[in-house]
């Protein structure tokens, strides 16, 4: 119960985070000069993409509260953020709350492994090699 508990956990706070990185792209693009070609692609995929992961985790907590268990792909809960901390169009201030909110989600504990979810070690190398060259590249 306790796993259980501290997934639900951890998916409320990616939740949040999502919900924060969302709050800042919105405002930035609010503020942007509507002139510009690319406006109209990039930044509605960035908002699409954590929409999107927003509405998986928000599936996941329904899953939970019904009883139902499973594991959470970190490759899938980290590319939005990668993408945003990637991406262009946005401002310095919308990829440091990226950043922010990747390093809150290593601290809560994204990517430690429960007894349990030794399938998904894989997963682990993967996303933090996307996340250095997201940071590097």
């Amino acid at each position: 119960m306790q796993d259980t508990n501290r997934a639900l956990c951890l998916v409320w706070c990616i939740i949040g985070e999502v919900e924060s990185v969302l709050s800042i792209l919105k405002n930035h693009f609010r503020h942007t000069p509507s002139h510009l070609e690319n406006f109209q692609l990039s930044p509605n995929r960035l908002v699409k993409t954590l929409r999107n992961l927003r509405k998986k985790l928000r599936t996941c907590v329904s899953a939970f509260e019904a009883g139902e268990t499973g594991t959470i792909d970190r490759v899938e809960i980290i590319r939005p953020f990668l993408d945003v901390i990637r991406s262009n169009e946005t401002a310095g201030e919308v990829t440091n709350v990226a950043l922010q909110s990747v390093v809150s989600l290593m601290q809560f504990g994204l990517f430690e492994i429960g007894k349990k979810e030794a399938k998904v070690r894989a997963q682990i190398p993967q996303s933090l090699f996307l996340l250095v060259e997201s940071v590097a590249g």
